[in-house]
């Protein structure tokens, strides 16, 4: 929903005035009222808007003799005070009026009007006119028919609108906003179309993907996952190649294989021992002994894999050394060896030329990587200036420009915190 935040005047009737009163709207918050100084007709109603459970008060501290002292304090959003007596009224928070949260305004008594010009309240949120010798005031419309906009009005500029936040705080939904109708909350879709997946979605993270447990704690079953069709389960192949032996599966333990006893193994006779560490000895009960040579690679490029009759597997240092003095050899167990360039044969940097002609950045040269060029720091430390780069001349500082239009207040730039709009006591 939309609703006008700053200050809004609507002309309403008053039983107990011959001509038209008018609310004025002082909005509060943080520790100021808005506006603090203002203008009103004897008869008219001054509304204080905010969150007086801040804590906030509304506490006279002077009215006119025959006026009626006021005080609001601690519940609601607003409080009205009708005025009845010419002169001048000041009041504070009696919380924040050490911070400067005072405010003040003036009655004066309801007379005829000529001419628009009469009945100016110097309010950008109201149309002033004048009709049979009377003001009247129309709130301005500032609803520019967006959804996706929070309508506003600040009495010293007019309308102006701020964008609504749609985000929720789930990443679990996409958030828009469309102008006609506002914001837009729709699930995500989470689906990886993986059937090796569990989709799920975290409205902290957003979505999270689990891997299926295919395991169907059976010994004879090879279990996997397709990610079209989920999981797979494949018979364990138990056959072991040795026609005298009976092979099945149980489904705790796996593959078993008991001996035919219709078959005769001259395996169990034969000595297959050919005194050699660098072959495995096994039998064949077809064929008889057979040897295969052992596997002595350890996947170390830097090492020459051989095999000795006696001591079996050796694994002799590869010599990388090129020759060359300007490269440092080394090895690495994946790529072997290698011969890079030693950066203390050669600076490229003697003969680089790293100028960018560019006033914004630091140039400097990297014997590894070449030229270097980091942005320069304009940061001066001072809020009341605008830090920039020029290309040609380097950084710049414009000044600040802090005044706020209003002719009541004192404008200024402290270092350190910024702009300043002090009221001036003067108005």
């Amino acid at each position: 929903m939309k609703k006008i935040i700053f200050s809004v005047i609507a002309a309403i009737l008053l039983n107990a005035a011959p001509v038209f009163a008018v609310t004025h709207i002082i909005n509060f918050g943080g520790a100021m009222f808005s506006p603090d100084n203002l203008t009103v007709n004897v008869g008219d109603t001054v509304m204080w808007m905010g969150d007086f459970t801040a804590p906030h008060t509304v506490t006279s501290t002077s009215v006119p003799a025959g006026a009626a002292s006021f005080f609001h304090a601690n519940t609601g959003s607003s409080f009205s005070y009708v005025v009845t007596v010419e002169g001048d009224y000041f009041y504070r928070c009696d919380y924040h009026f050490m911070f400067g949260m005072t405010g003040q305004f003036t009655a004066v008594a309801q007379g005829e009007c000529t001419d628009p010009l009469d009945c100016d309240d110097l309010d950008e949120c109201t149309i002033d006119d004048c009709v049979a010798n009377e003001c009247i005031y129309d709130a301005v419309d500032c609803d520019d028919a967006d959804a996706c906009t929070i309508d506003n009005c600040n009495p010293a500029s007019g309308c102006f609108y701020s964008l609504v936040d749609c985000d929720d705080g789930d990443e679990c939904t996409a958030d828009t906003c469309y102008p006609f109708n506002g914001c837009t909350v729709t699930p995500i879709d989470c689906n990886d179309n993986n059937e090796c997946t569990n989709d799920t979605c975290d409205p902290a993270a957003g979505c999270v993907y689990t891997d299926v447990n295919c395991d169907d704690s059976d010994a004879c079953t090879e279990d996997a996952c397709d990610s079209l069709s989920g999981c797979v389960y494949t018979d364990v192949n138990c056959d072991d190649g040795d026609s005298c032996t009976i092979d099945d599966c149980n489904f705790v333990t796996g593959c078993y294989h008991f001996p035919e006893p219709a078959c005769f193994n001259p395996c169990d006779t034969l000595n297959c021992n050919d005194s050699n560490v660098c072959t495995v000895d096994d039998c064949d009960i077809a064929s008889g002994c057979f040897y295969t040579s052992i596997d002595c690679d350890d996947a170390n490029a830097c090492t020459t894999d051989d095999c000795d009759l006696l001591s079996g597997c050796t694994y002799a240092a590869v010599d990388c050394d090129d020759g060359d003095s300007c490269t440092i050899d080394g090895c690495d167990s994946l790529s072997g060896c290698f011969n890079n360039p030693d950066p203390l044969c050669a600076n490229p940097c003697d003969t680089l030329n790293c100028d960018d002609a560019n006033a914004c950045t630091v140039d400097s040269c990297d014997p590894a990587s070449g030229c270097t060029h980091a942005s320069v720091d304009c940061d001066d430390a001072n809020a009341c200036t605008t830090d920039d780069c020029d290309l040609l001349s380097g950084c710049t500082y414009a000044a600040v420009d802090c005044d706020d239009g209003d002719s009541c207040t004192i404008d200024g730039c402290d270092s350190l915190s910024g702009c300043f709009n002090n009221p001036d006591p003067l108005c």
